[in-house]
């Protein structure tokens, strides 16, 4: 069944009906603490915001009353819980008391998990470090059932108890190899949910028009501390910095065999032109070129192509490329969508089509151009683009990617790329663990092994 039917499918199910015939386990994922502690912090400052304006009296404590009341409303329509209908094998996401989405369970479902770090900083310059826990279930195809942080919805924690409640067989991210999924459509559209957002828009409206007669200046800061404490950041608001990059990325150390030497001369974003909104090692495709891994990324608000043009350095016969997505040690989405290959032979001036993929390589947040994964795609491997005959007399390769979805906006992002001379696939990757290669595969002095993504 393609993913987005079986989606359809189960929204449609009569959750009253269900309640009818079997009585529902009820799991609630509500953070009091955290609520408590982000309750008092703002009912203070409205007590002290009207005391210092009104200069005492019963009014501060009216004041107090009604943003305590407002909390609570807040707190009860964001609250995340989640009914399980053991007979049949359905679970129930509740955002207040409205129906997030509903899921059937099937033994050949997966449930992906991966953790983000995100760092913040207070105007003393105290770093405040939290780690989020996703999730995503997935179907057979690969395709995307439902996804979220924590137990789902607003709840923000709870996924070591979402994933004993559903009990399905459970992996890292980056160790799943997605199947092909050729007639498969999946249901990354469920990650937006808007139609489920709209009364807490409405909450939100009401809770700035009254509070902002009440503390007039006070409450931009008092929004900023409802954001933090209960969970009205925005989706793309936190920067994923704490982290650091492993030994031998993005230094220009040589980390693989490279016969075909590359100058970049080109990177473009194919609508509007575009600059890259990445900087420092991000934005330096030389880091990923000749031997070197890191992650570059260019990224835009609207284009939905990019074009790369690479010189060789020596006209060469060439066989293929060759590209590599890492796993982003800070947890960052990587992946290409989409690629096509154009040759430019020595002392000619017509491109010549010789690859043409419409298959996501690595991952996305929102959408991405093609986002069916093609068989033999692992995180941390390189995939050979080969050609289905060499090319001679090659000077000029162009490579023209999709989008995928990454960071809030339209990007592409690789960590490594090679240009396969004539024979080179006749011997396996390999990884460089230190100093230069010696040009050799076979009885070979450099000291380097079979390519290993976790390293020498």
């Amino acid at each position: 069944v393609p993913t987005q039917q079986r989606i359809d499918a189960m929204q449609q199910i009569d959750v009253a009906q269900l309640e009818s015939v079997e009585t529902p386990e009820i799991h609630k994922f509500d953070n009091n603490i955290e609520n408590f502690f982000a309750g008092s912090i703002l009912i203070s400052m409205v007590f002290i915001a009207s005391s210092f304006a009104l200069e005492g009296g019963i009014l501060p404590f009216i004041f107090s009353s009604i943003a305590a009341i407002l909390l609570l409303i807040r707190i009860y329509s964001i609250r995340t819980k989640i009914l399980h209908f053991k007979n049949q094998q359905t679970y129930v996401w509740y955002q207040g008391n409205s129906v997030l989405f509903i899921y059937v369970k099937e033994m050949t479902d997966k449930l992906l998990t991966w953790t983000t770090t995100s760092t913040s900083t207070d105007s003393d310059g105290h770093t405040t470090t939290t780690k989020h826990r996703h999730f995503r279930i997935i179907d057979a195809n690969g395709g995307e059932l439902f996804s979220g942080l924590g137990a789902g919805g607003k709840s923000g924690w709870g996924r070591d108890e979402l994933i004993k409640l559903l009990g399905l067989e459970t992996m890292a991210k980056n160790r799943y190899k997605p199947p092909s999924t050729k007639h498969s459509v999946t249901g990354n559209t469920r990650r937006d949910l808007d139609n489920k957002e709209n009364m807490q828009t409405a909450m939100k409206g009401i809770f700035a028009l009254i509070l902002v007669p009440i503390l007039f200046v006070g409450t931009i800061a008092i929004f900023i501390i409802v954001g933090i404490f209960v969970g009205m950041e925005n989706e793309f608001g936190t920067y994923y910095d704490d982290y650091e990059m492993p030994n031998r990325w993005c230094d220009y150390s040589v980390n693989y065999p490279v016969t075909v030497p590359l100058t970049v001369v080109g990177e473009t974003s194919m609508d509007g032109y575009e600059h890259n909104r990445e900087d420092g090692t991000y934005s330096d495709a030389n880091l990923v070129t000749n031997g070197g891994i890191c992650t570059y990324r260019y990224r835009t608000g609207d284009s939905r192509a990019f074009e790369f043009v690479y010189e060789l350095e020596e006209v060469s016969d060439i066989d293929g490329i060759s590209m590599l997505v890492m796993p982003h040690p800070g947890g960052q989405t990587v992946g290409y969508s989409g690629l096509e290959v154009y040759t430019m032979t020595d002392n000619s001036s017509e491109w010549v089509l010789q690859i043409d993929s419409p298959y996501m390589y690595g991952d996305y947040e929102r959408y991405a151009s093609y986002d069916n994964y093609p068989d033999g795609f692992y995180y941390g491997e390189w995939f050979r683009h080969a050609f289905d005959n060499t090319v001679e007399n090659v000077s000029v390769v162009k490579i023209i990617t999709g989008n995928a979805d990454q960071l809030g906006d339209r990007s592409v992002s690789f960590s490594g790329l090679r240009v396969d001379a004539a024979g080179d696939y006749d011997y396996p990757d390999y990884l460089i663990c230190s100093g230069e290669w010696d040009g050799l595969f076979e009885n070979s002095t450099s000291d380097m092994i079979a390519w290993d993504p976790d390293g020498c």
